[in-house]
């Protein structure tokens, strides 16, 4: 089985998805792991094949760019300014390299903050698998709309609307542009509607048995 890794972030994002990439080639999975440039040294020296996805980024400019995300005081500014500059302002490259990664692809296991690898998943109708290490959004969706009874949960018109208000438009109008399904919000498209590993022990969130089954 032919398994791409698409990832997306600091090396705590990257880390999990290595452990998973490991294990699945111990399993006997022929691996491909889609990484920024900053990871393909330390891919190389883990044995993992690597493939880059993204404009080529140097140490010296991801260091400054964590430097201006950390040095900002507002979670909410911090999250935008981290997406423009590290993922909207390099979307078409992304999803180009992704789209070129997963071509033989059986299954697509893509982080939830690789938009560009998962837009690239459903373009070419491969299975894919996300993995969440922060679950805010699907709590911001789901948290606050517990139904009497123990009902299943339905997503909040709030944490959507916060979603795309730390998002904007960008990912609405490329999906247009690159001939996929409108969407309500950009949370909806950021988990996989077949299964989301949501990489946190359940005694840390024991609520999480009122959201819907793919998480």
């Amino acid at each position: 089985m032919r398994v791409v890794i698409l990832t997306w972030g600091s090396m705590g994002d990257v880390m999990p998805l290595v452990a998973l990439a490991r294990k699945l080639m111990e399993d006997g999975c022929d691996v491909t792991f889609g990484a920024s440039s900053v990871f393909s040294g330390f891919l190389e020296r883990k044995g993992i094949p690597y493939i880059q996805i993204g404009r080529p980024f140097t140490a010296g400019e991801y260091n400054e760019l964590m430097e201006r995300v950390i040095a900002e005081p507002n979670p909410r500014k911090q999250f935008r300014l981290l997406v423009k500059e590290a993922l909207l302002s390099d979307l078409d490259t992304q999803y180009q390299d992704s789209l070129d990664a997963i071509a033989d692809a059986d299954v697509v296991v893509g982080h939830w903050m690789q938009i560009a690898g998962i837009m690239a998943a459903e373009k070419k109708d491969k299975l894919l698998v996300t993995v969440t290490l922060n679950p805010v959004g699907i709590e911001n969706m789901y948290g606050n709309s517990r139904q009497k009874g123990g009902e299943e949960r339905t997503s909040s018109n709030v944490g959507l609307s916060l979603s795309d208000l730390l998002w904007g438009n960008e990912i609405h109008e490329f999906r247009a542009r690159v001939g996929l399904k409108s969407i309500n919000s950009v949370s909806e498209a950021q988990y996989s509607q077949r299964h989301n590993l949501v990489a946190v022990s359940r005694h840390v969130l024991p609520g999480h048995r009122g959201w819907p089954k793919n998480h």
